[in-house]
């Protein structure tokens, strides 16, 4: 009867420690709250809680009465996540010595196990916060391997789920190192492999400026390549859609050039057709964008001395065309003045000697026989009456009877 109400006292005591504990309010992670509501397998849903006076102590002693009541008050303290209240729970019953050790040994290793699992969770979360991403992608790995020795129900792969989502960032983390040292082949696979994992928003925005980046660089090498092989005009091209795709200011100076090499390309053309008003309009657009090129301007001048001299060679043209010998050499004394070439200097000579026919033929038609044979004389000596020899003699037979010139 002694021994019966000395372990009666030590229950009651041991059970007000408890009721005292089971109010304690312990910290809790907020991690993965469905994971903190599991129960651990096995736990008695119907064995009876002693929680004070009113209740059946008949079996008080009995077991498998008070390993059902471990393990039920147990769970409920796992579902708070109060794991040291349940841990306190066992070492009461392994004091009272009612229930198997074996049993409680078993229920301890279940409860610490499911405390380091969430403790690893915990630990992951903190890491991927702080972009940790390889210490979380370790801790987590280890809290898949632990979870069936934990028992925890992950039925809705909430553990393969987080371990995906920090993978995926962490190969999003390393397709940016990649592509800021240039690789975009190595960014390009690891954005592709985050978007396939969880369709990584940053990852998709990175992988689709990456693709732009390359097909600038692309328009970029053929517009550089069509520039040297002379095709100025589709260097343009190609080089002004790199810029509308948003390359950066390292392709103006290649459209620059571009358009200088083009112009160029356009004025020397044109002064090979002797189109002058055009090619002088084309050299100066190219002195527009590289007035610092002397070798520009050096042609523009000369171009505008050749626009200058056909303008003179032209009205003379048309001056001696209408019988204006004396004015004509007005003009053509103007070209040569730009350019001696053969052609003036044979203008010249011609103008002289049609100058000369043009006061022979005066006299004759004064009946001033001998001033027209002097004249004609004059005329033959020249090197305009020279080359026309047919004239001088026609004017002779004109005149009769005179002496040859």
């Amino acid at each position: 009867m002694t021994a019966q109400l000395l372990t009666a006292v030590v229950l009651c005591c041991a059970m007000m420690a408890r009721l005292k504990g089971a109010h304690a309010s312990e910290t809790h992670h907020p991690i993965d709250q469905d994971a903190a509501s599991t129960a651990l397998p096995g736990a008695s849903q119907t064995g009876a809680r002693l929680v004070g006076g009113g209740h059946d102590t008949r079996n008080i002693n009995d077991p498998a009465i008070r390993l059902g009541r471990v393990r039920s008050e147990s769970e409920e303290s796992l579902a708070d996540g109060r794991h040291d209240n349940a841990l306190r729970l066992i070492d009461d019953e392994q004091i009272l010595g009612t229930v198997g050790s074996e049993n409680l040994e078993s229920l301890r290793n279940r409860i610490l196990d499911d405390q380091r699992f969430r403790a690893l969770l915990r630990k992951s979360d903190a890491a991927f916060a702080q972009q940790k991403l390889g210490r979380a992608v370790n801790l987590l790995r280890q809290a898949a391997d632990m979870k069936p020795r934990a028992g925890t129900d992950d039925k809705h792969g909430r553990i393969t789920n987080r371990l995906v989502k920090v993978e995926s960032e962490q190969r999003f983390r390393h397709g940016q190192t990649a592509e800021a040292r240039g690789d975009l082949k190595g960014a390009r696979d690891h954005y592709t492999a985050a978007i396939e994992a969880t369709g990584h928003v940053v990852a998709t925005e990175s992988l689709a400026r990456i693709d732009l980046a390359a097909e600038r660089r692309v328009l970029v090498e053929q517009g550089r390549l069509a520039g040297a092989q002379g095709e100025h005009a589709r260097a343009i091209e190609q080089l002004r859609r790199a810029i509308t795709m948003g390359a950066g200011v390292e392709v103006s100076p290649l459209l620059a050039d571009a358009k200088l090499s083009l112009s160029l390309a356009e004025a020397r053309r044109l002064a090979e057709q002797n189109d002058l008003d055009a090619a002088v309009d084309a050299y100066t657009r190219a002195l527009r964008m590289r007035p610092e090129k002397s070798e520009i301007r050096s042609a523009l001048v000369t171009l505008r001395q050749r626009q200058t001299y056909a303008q003179h060679l032209e009205r003379g043209d048309a001056l001696a065309a209408d019988g204006q010998h004396l004015a004509s050499k007005v003009h053509y004394r103007r070209a040569r003045s730009v350019m001696a070439d053969a052609q003036i200097k044979q203008r010249l000579e011609d103008a002289e000697f049609n100058s000369l026919l043009t006061e022979v033929r005066r006299r004759l038609a004064s009946k001033d026989m001998p001033g027209a044979r002097a004249m004609l004389r004059t005329a033959a000596r020249t090197p305009g009456g020279i080359r026309q020899a047919d004239k001088v003699r026609e004017l002779e037979d004109t005149i009769g009877g005179g002496e040859s010139p």
